[in-house]
């Protein structure tokens, strides 16, 4: 057997060298001589490229092999010239560092060609309405435009496009549900990478929530009271008159409470409504109305 002490000192130049893969030391039989008994055989392989991702650096001696793992937000640092046949598509962010070297393109392709893959497509979040979602998102680097784009019967079609971050779908049906997503246009190409898509949906539709009032007249006014609403933007009184309801005075939403100004002596019959999402509850608003009489 070969002594430990020569193993070693052939190892010796391994940490001079970064670059230098070392595998085995085998000792084999050798040719029977006596001045050979032995031969010795040591397997390494000179790395052409590292990859770095995090703080941990891998060495390849194949840059197919350092290409391979060369995946998103990594760093591939060329450790000597290299040469290469086919294109280097990149997709993702990614970061090559030449380190004073190059790449030699010998096919007959593009040496490295940017896909408009590289910056992603924009997250979207929603805000829902009344038969309506509001999209927003953050703006994508580089973007010159963005396509609001829905899925439906099995493909993609852009919506609208533009050049904000918030958009407004309107004319949804309650209770159904929308497939959306948003592309950004990067050198002239829209992004069709549809991984960030959103199911989207209105607000259902809402049971009105009518206040309760009590009302009392005080000789040629009246007071009245209401519970608040849920969600009430204003509250209105209406009188009925000549066979229909007619508005007379608006609250805002944090106001229950109401004296009117003097009336001539009469019945009137009044109703209280709260106004939810834009639009006035006044469903059945002949069982809620409330009489008062002027003396």
């Amino acid at each position: 057997m070969i002594p430990q002490l020569i193993l070693e000192n052939l190892c010796a130049g391994q940490a001079e060298n970064s670059r230098i893969n070392w595998g085995s030391n085998k000792c084999i039989e050798g040719d029977g001589t006596e001045a050979n008994p032995y031969k010795f055989e040591t397997y390494y392989e000179i790395s052409v490229a590292g990859v770095t991702s995090g703080e941990t650096t891998t060495n390849y001696a194949d840059f197919a092999e350092a290409l391979e793992a060369w995946t998103a937000d990594s760093t591939l640092t060329l450790l000597e010239d290299v040469e290469i046949t086919s294109t280097i598509n990149v997709s993702a962010s990614k970061t090559l560092d030449l380190n004073g070297h190059g790449i030699k393109m010998t096919g007959t392709g593009r040496v490295i060609y940017v896909s408009n893959n590289a910056k992603e497509n924009p997250a979207v979040s929603y805000e829902k309405g009344k038969n309506a979602v509001k999209l927003t998102w953050d703006k994508v680097e580089g973007a010159q435009k963005y396509a609001v784009c829905g899925y439906a019967d099995g493909k993609w079609t852009i919506l609208a496009e533009g050049f904000g971050n918030s958009y407004v779908m309107k004319d949804l049906k309650t209770g159904a549900e929308y497939k959306v997503a948003v592309a950004a246009m990067i050198n002239g190409k829209w992004n069709t990478d549809f991984s960030n898509a959103i199911i989207v949906s209105p607000k259902e539709k809402r049971v009105p929530e009518y206040p309760t009032v009590k009302a009392q007249a005080y000789k040629d006014r009246f007071r009245v009271q209401w519970t608040a609403v849920e969600g009430a933007q204003k509250y209105g009184l209406a009188v009925y008159q000549k066979g229909k309801w007619v508005p007379k005075v608006q609250f805002d939403a944090d106001t229950t409470e109401y004296i009117s100004p003097s009336l001539k002596k009469d019945d009137y019959k009044c109703v209280i409504a709260a106004k939810v999402d834009g639009e006035w509850e006044l469903g059945e608003a002949d069982s809620r109305a409330f009489t008062v009489s002027i003396f």
